[in-house]
């Protein structure tokens, strides 16, 4: 008799950093700067999709998003990960662009 064992699948795992983003003073635009990380534990990563709802923004496998506005505003970035059983993991970021430093 052989016993198989089958571990139940792990979720993607992922980070977004947007630390990079800045009101450039001399464009009179805020600019929205993000990274994402992505992993599969027990796998590989299928796609990434960056997802602004209140934009209807969509904008899937990249790495980075730029966004740049005239008018600041506060929204919430999400980023899609989908592993390579169909499992997804969303990180989510709330932005508020009236914070961001002035370059």
């Amino acid at each position: 008799t052989t016993t198989v064992t089958v571990n139940p699948n792990q979720q993607p795992v992922g980070s977004v950093d947007c630390t990079r983003s800045s009101y450039r003073n001399t464009l009179k635009t805020y600019i929205l700067y993000c990274r994402a990380t992505a992993a599969d534990p027990d796998g590989r990563i299928a796609g990434m999709r960056w997802y602004i709802p209140e934009l209807e923004y969509n904008r899937p496998d990249v790495t980075t998003l730029l966004l740049e506005r005239k008018e600041p505003m506060a929204f919430t970035v999400e980023l899609h990960i989908t592993d390579n059983s169909g499992d997804e993991t969303v990180v989510s970021v709330p932005i508020d662009m009236a914070q961001f430093p002035v370059q």
